[in-house]
């Protein structure tokens, strides 16, 4: 029960700081864009932590679920399927994505996403948006934690 409450808490987060303005004060609103559609072939240009956190969330803020998934830890995809569910229904974009800062430790990590990232209801026309331009930002919109299995580097959700 504890695991599936850290789980609801972690998305839940990044659903709220990815819908509401001023999660972090490094961060303006600003009018959203879709960024091009990626496909699962080129989701990963190579396999850096930097280049699977910025295809992971290209991929996820212009609903290529398949793209998505095909970056996540096979230990995370249960997490990522109930993400997947919520923002399903959610009007999203991303533009200007590029990675930050990114903090390893031997196989795990943190990437900082920078970029402009928006939500909003289902057929909204103006959703909110965020952007980040500080490569070693706090706040949790713009991290993604990645881990290294068998020398692949993979985006690390939180699990059931």
């Amino acid at each position: 029960m504890r695991k599936q409450q850290r789980l609801a808490r972690g998305i839940v987060l990044v659903l709220v700081c990815t819908s509401v303005s001023g999660c972090a004060s490094a961060h303006r609103q600003g009018a959203g864009t879709t960024t091009a559609p990626t496909s699962p072939s080129s989701a990963v240009a190579s396999n850096t932590p930097q280049a699977v956190a910025v295809a992971f969330t290209q991929a996820l803020y212009s609903h290529h679920m398949d793209a998505a998934s095909a970056v996540v830890a096979p230990n995370s995809q249960s997490g990522f399927q109930v993400l997947a569910s919520i923002i399903s229904g959610k009007t999203n974009a991303a533009r200007d994505i590029h990675p930050g800062t990114a903090k390893l430790a031997g196989t795990t990590g943190t990437v900082t996403i920078l970029g402009t990232i928006c939500s909003g209801t289902a057929g909204s026309t103006s959703p909110k948006c965020i952007t980040n331009d500080d490569p070693t930002s706090s706040n949790p919109a713009f991290r993604v934690n990645v881990q290294e299995i068998a020398g692949r580097w993979y985006v690390s959700l939180p699990t059931q």
